[in-house]
């Protein structure tokens, strides 16, 4: 089984597993993991009480659980997040937020996303609204998407349970990369999505961004619903916070 870690220390061991963690109860109490599992519909958390050993098998390290456990599950380290303020002054950071183009801002929020939340697709007008908001530059290449191009991609990621596969296919559409996806998604998707940004990305400890894949996204996905859920405050809320403490902060 392949997976991911991402946090190792005194015994506590953060993973990231797909698809499956086939056994859900492990005894034992001597480390405890948090799991986080694709698994169609979400991503499901998991604690696991058991003795952890890390082995190196070759090139590829290994995870083995308990003391004669033959059961081993190969994984690579994911990048740590670290928050550079604390995390209950996000609202405060959020208030201070003034990204240049508030109205446009204002209005994905107002009239795009309802609309796009009630019929479960993106007009080529509401997809080409967002791509500018997100990045001007890629305008002439989002202006190649057809109507109903923009309608079959956005209608299957909105609809798709699959975190993956929901960014992967709004990849697909011409000036469409990580950001704009991740933006896609935040405007249009009924679930809470965080928006891939450099400058966010800062506020969590990157001084460069980092090459993004399917399981840096997965991770980030993660950590930033956690920050959302722990304080009980919308997506939009966190992803507005960290932007605006790294365009004031950040040298």
């Amino acid at each position: 089984m392949r997976g991911a870690v991402w946090g190792v220390g005194e015994g506590v061991v953060d993973c990231a597993f797909r698809p499956h963690l086939r056994r859900r109860n492990h005894e034992g109490g001597l480390a405890r993991g948090r799991f986080v599992v694709r698994r169609g519909v979400r991503i499901l958390h998991y604690v696991l009480h058991a003795p952890i050993a890390l082995t190196t098998s070759g090139s590829v390290p290994e995870l083995r659980l308990g003391p004669s456990s033959m059961e081993k599950w190969s994984f690579a380290f994911l990048p740590m997040f670290k928050l550079r303020f604390p995390e209950s002054s996000i609202p405060q950071w959020a208030e201070k937020y003034n990204y240049s183009p508030a109205a446009t801002d204002a209005t994905l929020l107002a009239d795009v996303r309802p609309a796009a939340l009630e019929r479960g697709y993106l007009t080529g007008d509401e997809f080409r609204a967002i791509c500018k908001w997100k990045t001007p530059r890629s305008q002439s290449k989002c202006a190649k998407n057809g109507e109903q191009t923009v309608r079959t991609i956005t209608q299957a990621a909105f609809a798709s349970p699959d975190e993956a596969l929901k960014i992967d296919l709004l990849r697909v559409l011409d000036g469409v990369e990580w950001p704009t996806a991740s933006t896609l998604l935040h405007f249009g998707d009924a679930r809470p999505y965080p928006i891939l940004d450099y400058r966010a990305l800062w506020s969590l400890g990157y001084a460069k961004p980092p090459h993004y894949t399917t399981e840096f996204w997965l991770a980030y996905l993660g950590y930033t619903r956690g920050l959302a859920d722990r304080l009980r405050v919308h997506i939009r809320t966190v992803d507005r916070a960290l932007w605006q403490y790294s365009k004031e902060k950040q040298q």
